[in-house]
């Protein structure tokens, strides 16, 4: 890691176009879950979870 930089913008901005939108649906798919619970006040509205 000694030589690590950061990537310029314009390199990271390539790198999503060539990747395309899949691989962040697939992450958002494998990561994403509810962080509030049945307890948590104003999170759910009539058993569907609204959250704020």
């Amino acid at each position: 890691m000694g030589n690590w930089r950061v990537p310029a913008k314009s390199l990271l901005f390539r790198a999503r176009e060539r990747l395309g939108s899949e691989p962040l649906r697939v992450l958002f798919a494998a990561t994403a879950k509810p962080m509030a619970t049945e307890a948590t006040p104003g999170a759910f509205w009539r058993a569907c979870g609204c959250f704020r």
